[in-house]
C-alpha cells in the first residue's frame, strides 16, 4: 500500500530495485534471485493495484516475482540497456529540469529537459565533434544558436525545427562572412548588414 519508491540521488536503480524486492518479500533470498532469473514458461507480471502498490505473482515453484516500479524523482543518474545515459534532474520519472544525456552514438547534450525533451538552453555536441550551443524547444534547435564545426566553420543566426532559418551569419576558416538569411538551411542569397 502506498507510492512507488522514491530513488534517493545516492543509490543506483539496480541497488534500490533489488532492495525494495527483498523488503517486499520479507527479504527471503531465494524469492529475488527467482524474480531476478525466472524461467520464461514460470514469468509472470505483477499487477499494478490502484493504489500504487505491486501483486506479488506465484512463479509455479512456490516462490513469489515481484515487479517494482522505480520513481525517478530529484537528482539521480539512469543507463538504458542501450547504453545511453542521462545524469540530471528527474520528475516524475522524466528528465526535467537540468541534465546530461549522452547517446550512444556518443552524441551528447548537456543543458535544460522539459516532459523528457531537450527544452531551454543546451549544448549539442555531435559524434564527429561538430557543436551547437543555444535555445531547444520541445526537443528541437529553435530560436537563437551558435554552430561550431570541426572543419573551423561557424554559423551563428536563427534556427527553426532544427534547420537554420531567418538571419544568420557563416563565418569560414579563413574569416571570410556571410551574412543573409536563410531558409530551411539554404542560403537566399538576400544578403543583410550585419549589425
Amino acid at each position: 500500500a502506498g507510492s512507488p519508491p522514491v530513488m534517493s540521488a545516492t543509490q543506483s536503480l539496480p541497488t534500490m530495485a533489488e532492495e525494495v524486492k527483498a523488503d517486499m518479500t520479507g527479504g527471503d533470498p531465494a524469492v529475488v534471485a527467482a524474480e531476478k532469473n525466472p524461467s520464461k514458461q514460470d514469468q509472470q507480471v505483477a499487477e499494478r493495484g490502484d493504489n500504487g502498490s505491486s501483486t506479488p505473482k506465484p512463479d509455479g515453484h512456490g516462490n513469489a516475482i515481484v515487479e517494482v516500479e522505480i520513481l525517478r524523482e530529484g537528482n539521480g543518474a539512469h543507463e538504458w540497456e542501450d547504453g545511453s545515459k542521462y545524469d540530471g534532474d528527474w520528475t516524475e520519472n522524466k528528465r526535467s529540469g537540468k541534465g546530461v544525456y549522452t547517446f550512444t552514438s556518443g552524441a551528447k547534450y548537456e543543458g535544460e529537459w522539459k516532459q523528457d525533451l531537450k527544452h531551454g538552453k543546451g549544448i549539442y555536441t555531435f559524434p564527429n565533434g561538430d557543436v551547437v550551443e543555444g535555445q531547444f524547444v520541445e526537443g528541437t534547435l529553435h530560436g537563437h544558436a551558435k554552430m561550431t564545426y570541426t572543419t573551423g566553420e561557424l554559423y551563428e543566426g536563427q534556427w527553426l525545427n532544427g534547420a537554420k532559418h531567418g538571419k544568420g551569419t557563416f563565418t569560414w576558416p579563413a574569416g571570410h562572412t556571410w551574412t543573409g538569411m536563410w531558409s530551411d538551411n539554404i542560403q537566399t542569397y538576400d544578403p543583410v548588414p550585419a549589425t
